[in-house]
């Protein structure tokens, strides 16, 4: 019997842990989240996604503000536990509390290491137009992903997921990888593979400029990349009639000759929109116009008076 500390916050997180807390030969010694965010207008405070699970599941939860602060290192010092397993977890874990577990913190990180470390490794690979990425488990050390590599779960690109899709994929490898690891850590330690100084990355945390497009400079293909990994956080931000213009889902069609400006409405009709780009064309699907709620295409064309020939605009500050 394994004996772990689970560190996560994220619903990518929270399906993790479930897996491990279902396995017969680990015991979850205990749950450690971020703190209970405000969410909505009203600024209600909700638990974290593994918060969440870790009380429904009846294991032992702690959220600590920081983990730099000594509370939660002198309860680590007092548990007997051989893991700490950290996925998505969100904050910086020093190493005094690393060395607290009495074989190894290990990291589920969904990039193919060392491209990629940091906050928001599957976006930044969708939006690069990456081919192909991995799964891996490595050992933690101070540094932001820096550690060894235990376990790589190589993941195919080529068929275009989108971030959804690729999250999905992720975590079923990330819950094989991990398991795999805990059951035979001593082997998987002894083998590991220190990451390359070549091909280092960093995967920064998404804001809404990501989202803001440039019509003269970006590609077709290149505003599919980034749509196929903004499409949870912000879309593809365009401006009409002085507005946001979101497009949250689009099919892309790279390589076909247009001889119009990009961002020309091409193709109107009842269940069709279609914006010429370069290179290539934008057939809309889901939109939301600043102020608007989100709508398929459908509902959205049954109200506006967009026309071939009107320009959709770049969007700038």
């Amino acid at each position: 019997m394994k004996k772990i500390v689970f560190f996560g916050s994220s619903h990518f997180a929270s399906e993790c842990l479930r897996t491990l807390h279902n396995a017969d030969d680990i015991e979850v010694c205990l749950v450690i989240s971020q703190p209970d965010k405000p969410f909505g207008r009203k600024k209600v405070l909700k638990p974290t996604p593994v918060s969440e699970c870790a009380l429904e599941l009846g294991l032992k939860l702690e959220r600590p503000p920081s983990m730099k602060k000594l509370a939660p290192l002198y309860m680590l010092r007092e548990l007997d536990y051989e893991l700490g397993v950290v996925v998505a977890y969100g904050q910086i874990i020093p190493q005094r509390v690393l060395d607290t577990a009495s074989v190894a913190f290990i990291n589920g990180h969904a990039s193919d290491l060392p491209r990629f470390r940091g906050a928001a490794p599957m976006e930044r690979a969708l939006m690069e137009g990456d081919l192909e990425s991995a799964l891996c488990i490595m050992k933690m050390s101070a540094g932001l992903d820096e550690g060894p590599v235990l376990a790589r779960y190589p993941i195919d690109l080529s068929g275009k997921p989108d971030i959804f899709e690729l999250e999905s994929l992720m975590l079923k490898e990330c819950q094989r990888g991990l398991l795999e690891v805990i059951r035979d850590v001593e082997n998987h330690l002894a083998q590991a593979k220190v990451q390359s100084s070549t091909g280092v990355s960093y995967a920064q945390k998404l804001s809404v400029e990501d989202a803001y497009v440039n019509l003269e400079d970006q590609t077709s293909h290149e505003l599919d990349c980034r749509l196929r990994g903004l499409k949870r956080n912000y879309g593809l931000i365009f401006s009409w009639k002085g507005k946001k213009f979101i497009v949250w889902d689009a099919c892309f069609e790279t390589g076909a000759a247009t001889d119009v400006e990009p961002g020309t409405v091409i193709k109107r009709t009842k269940k069709e929109l279609e914006v010429a780009l370069i290179n290539g064309l934008m057939s809309v699907k889901t939109i939301q116009v600043e102020g608007k709620k989100k709508l398929e295409l459908n509902q959205f064309l049954a109200g506006s008076p967009i026309q071939d020939g009107d320009k959709i605009n770049s969007f700038s500050i």
